[in-house]
């Protein structure tokens, strides 16, 4: 067999009817599909494919159409592909193909992953409210700071307000601790308690690796955007009934508040998108609540708006 005969090219030039391009599109369209799955299962939460649907968000917002799900950017991803076949015009199903392939890989080269940043650690306090800095209070610190897994989570100097979706906030009392401020730069302490209802599959590391547990923390206020569990510098414990989650970390910022957004994922239930406004010079807690679900974490993804 001579080279190229498999290649089955059996029509000359003006030859190709509408049933052919069709072909050639929808193999264009499925090498797009097959590059996406390579990139997902290489890179996980670093796939170029959010960075693109991040991209694809910002200009349907300005268009006033809102954020675009996951399955929309996948299917005008799928449509650039079938469009460039009728550019490059390939003369068979595995070059149309290829050529989807292809056009991916290029966007992927101008498309950098982007995890976020990790999470900084909480900044402990430098002032003590000495009305409430009674020797139980001071005895508590001490032993949060200097043996973690011997205090109790909820005897955190960080907790003083409570903030549940559709709730107002709750003070509890006074200010425990007051962390110096800065007019230009502003440091917010923050504690995320995240509450599963049926407790976590598998241990958080094991999860975090394999990517069934991820989230994302953004503040809009400058754009940041920080990776909740990955390479964390934050203090992340696992209660010992299994039923929750608290982080404990310090979000820069500017000014009084903070509008700070949160994409929680984690196997076996529902992803949470929820926001929160921290304010300076207090302790701030935020809980978010997640709920049990048996639609697997890839479905839900596709439905999911990515613009970060």
């Amino acid at each position: 067999m001579s080279y190229g005969e498999r290649k089955g090219v059996r029509k000359l030039p003006g030859e190709y009817n509408f049933a052919d391009m069709i072909g050639f599109g929808l193999a264009g369209a499925l090498g797009i599909v097959f590059a996406i799955m390579a990139d997902m299962q290489q890179s996980d939460g670093g796939s170029a494919l959010f960075t693109v649907s991040r991209w694809f968000s910002y200009v349907s917002v300005m268009i006033g159409i809102g954020s675009l799900p996951l399955y929309v950017v996948i299917l005008i991803l799928m449509a650039i592909g079938a469009g460039a076949v009728y550019y490059f015009q390939p003369v068979t199903l595995q070059g149309a193909f290829a050529q989807g392939f292809g056009v991916l890989a290029a966007v992927m080269t101008v498309a950098p992953s982007d995890i976020g940043r990790p999470l900084d650690a909480p900044d402990m306090p430098t002032i003590i409210n000495e009305s409430e800095a009674s020797a139980g209070v001071q005895a508590r610190f001490a032993g949060y700071v200097g043996d973690l897994e011997g205090s109790a989570m909820r005897d955190s100097l960080f907790q003083e307000a409570v903030l549940s979706s559709g709730s107002t906030p709750a003070v509890r009392s006074r200010p425990l601790a007051v962390a110096l401020q800065s007019s230009e730069a502003t440091s917010f302490n923050l504690t995320m308690e995240i509450m599963l209802p049926n407790g976590l599959k598998e241990e958080p590391d094991v999860m975090i690796r394999r990517g069934t547990m991820r989230g994302k923390l953004r503040n809009d206020d400058n754009g940041q955007t920080y990776n909740v569990f990955l390479n964390s510098g934050a203090i992340v414990r696992k209660s010992p009934t299994n039923d929750r989650l608290t982080i404990m970390t310090s979000v820069p910022g500017s000014g009084n508040t903070a509008n700070l957004r949160a994409r929680i994922e984690i196997d076996g239930y529902a992803i949470n998108l929820e926001s929160f406004t921290a304010t300076a010079g207090r302790s701030n807690s935020w809980q978010i609540s997640m709920t049990p679900s048996s639609t697997p974490m890839f479905m839900q993804r596709l439905n999911q708006s990515y613009d970060f």
